[in-house]
């Protein structure tokens, strides 16, 4: 008798939804738990750049001196450029957040543990009406 009903128990769906639910609220907890502390994220990325157009030829190559001559591109340079990786780009940053005002972060937090107590209460009751005869 007691292994039937310790086996209705355990094939009950209500029940294993119930505990799916509360595994779910933990991982919501936790989650907003993390919300509320500061972030720091390394960031990276790499890109190319292409030069096509007109360019202008100087004397000395410097910007100021004086214009010798012009030499026509066009778009088929800069995808040679691109392709023949000229002018690549490398950008290396770390993003930091610090949250100033978490009170959503809070009430949100506050609402998933009163979740999780009245759903520790439902089951506390449960377990009591199963013992009583």
């Amino acid at each position: 008798m007691a292994q039937a009903i310790a086996n209705a128990l355990a094939s009950r769906t209500d029940l294993n939804v119930a505990r799916r639910q509360r595994q779910s609220a933990d991982a919501d907890v936790r989650l907003l738990d993390e919300q509320r502390k500061p972030a720091a994220n390394l960031v990276a990325s790499y890109s190319l750049n292409g030069i096509g157009g007109t360019q202008i030829l100087r004397q000395s190559g410097a910007l100021g001196s004086e214009i010798v001559g012009t030499a026509s591109g066009g778009y088929l340079d800069v995808l040679r450029s691109i392709g023949s990786l000229d002018y690549p780009t490398w950008t290396i940053g770390l993003n930091v957040s610090l949250p100033l005002g978490t009170r959503a972060a809070d009430a949100a937090h506050a609402r998933e543990l009163r979740a999780q107590l009245d759903y520790r209460t439902a089951l506390v009751a449960f377990d009591l009406a199963q013992e009583a005869p």
